[in-house]
Order: structure tokens, then sequence, then C-alpha cells
């Protein structure tokens, strides 16, 4: 029998986000999913959770189009649990770390406040995390995936109840959004990604004052938004990334930007 290869078939690779200059170098962008998944742990990786299934919170975003004829970009940002030991054996900051966690959560979820299909977390709906760190890793991974189903579920809503996703505006399309994206992974800073920690902020929904972009974000004096020269080869397309992940392995990290790449 023979082969039929798909002439079709699009291989081209999805564009990364890049910073508006016009814009005072942040991205504006549109949130288009929240999404819950697990990703395998190889048996061999350097981490607490090897060879486990790891749950996963991620969210997508295109850039917002100030000309038809702009390309369409994409960016995406996922959250893991957070391990009790680092990759060198010793004891991370779990509480901080998950804190942390949270409130990045939180403020990309405050980003929608005021919009027509806001929800509101209870604080008492919000499934808890055991204080016993000597916990085993699989009791904690449970822990995390009923968390982020339970924030990807607030995000997305119930469409039997009627419920549509909070990025969503009167209309029904999604809200522009000013976001800051600093260019990371260490000295290298080959891609875009989200701060690790909120500060003052890193995404609010977009506005201009006149012509000029209205914000209370900005850049620390050790922020940018600009990528240097890669010294190595970066997953292919990958224009997501893996912020904040010292101490996740890199079949971690590889899966994440593959997964964001739509690889």
């Amino acid at each position: 029998m023979a082969i039929i290869i798909d002439v079709n078939k699009d291989v081209t690779q999805r564009l990364k986000f890049e910073p508006s200059k016009a814009h005072g170098m942040f991205c504006i962008g549109r949130l288009d999913n929240v999404e819950f998944g697990e990703v395998e742990s190889k048996p061999t990786a350097e981490w607490e959770f090897k060879g486990l299934t790891v749950p996963r919170i991620a969210f997508h975003f295109t850039n917002k189009k100030f000309d038809a004829s702009e390309p369409d970009r994409f960016f995406s940002h996922s959250e893991l649990p957070v391990p009790i030991v680092k990759k060198d054996g010793s004891a991370s900051k779990y509480v901080i770390n998950l804190t942390e966690l949270w409130n990045r959560l939180k403020h990309i979820h405050n980003a929608f406040i005021g919009c027509p299909n806001y929800r509101p977390i209870n604080p008492g709906d919000i499934p808890a995390f055991t204080d016993d760190l000597t916990s085993n890793p699989s009791v904690r991974l449970e822990e995390f995936k009923k968390f982020f189903t339970f924030m990807q579920k607030n995000f997305v809503g119930d469409p039997t109840k009627g419920e549509k996703p909070m990025w969503l505006d009167a209309q029904g399309n999604s809200i522009d959004l000013t976001m800051k994206l600093i260019a990371t992974d260490g000295d290298k800073a080959q891609y875009l990604a989200l701060p690790t920690f909120v500060g003052t902020g890193f995404i609010q929904p977009f506005r201009l004052k006149g012509t000029a972009l209205d914000t209370t974000l900005s850049f620390k004096g050790s922020e940018t938004a600009v990528c240097q020269a890669m010294t190595i080869s970066p997953a292919p397309g990958a224009p997501g990334s893996a912020e904040g992940m010292e101490n996740y392995p890199d079949d971690i990290k590889a899966a994440l930007l593959r997964k964001a790449s739509g690889q």
C-alpha cells in the first residue's frame, strides 16, 4: 500500500509574541483559553515527582492585531505543582512558592473584574493543601490536580449553567489585555515570559488615553522585554515559557514548550 503524503498539512511554526514599541514594549493580547492538562515525568527526572503524572494549568493568548496584515502570534503560560525539594535535594521555600503561584493565578483572575462574565472566587470553595510536607508526592499532586481543575473551571465557566468564559465581553469577544512579558532564561534571555513575582502587576485590561497606552504596569531596572541572541538552540517554535521553573526537570520544561508551540 502506498504512503500518502498530506501536501496540505500546515507545518509552519507558531510565531511568538513580540513587545510593541508603540505601547511601551508591552505585549497586547487576548486570552483564548484556559486549559487543564497533565504531563508525564520521566522516571529518571531529577525531582520529587519523577515517574508521576503531573497536573498543570495553562493560559493561551493570541496577539491583538492593530493592522489586518499583522501575523497571528501566540503565547502560553503554564503553572505546575510546587515541589518541596529542589533539584539539588535541598528544601524549597514551599509555602512562599505556593503563595506566589496563587498570587499569579489570582492576578490574572483579577484582570477580568468588571467584565460581564466575571466570577468571584469563594474562599470556601478552593481545594485545600496539606501542611504535612512529609506526605507522599502523589498526595500533593492530587491536591494540585483538584486546585488547577477548580481554577480552570472558574475561568472557563460551566456552559450547562449558561456560564461563559470570564474573558469574554458583552458581545462575546475576548477583551484586550496589556501584558508585561520579560526576557528570561538566565543570562541567555532566550524567550519572553510572565514575571515570577506579581510585584506591581503584569496583566491588566488594555486602555488608551488618547493615543497613548494607559497603564500602571512598569518594568523594573533589571527587567527587559528584549531577547538576546541565542547561544543554544531552543525548543523549535516554542512561544511559551518555562519561567519560574528552576526546580523543574528538563523533560517537564520541554513538554510544556512543545505543548505551547502546538507540537
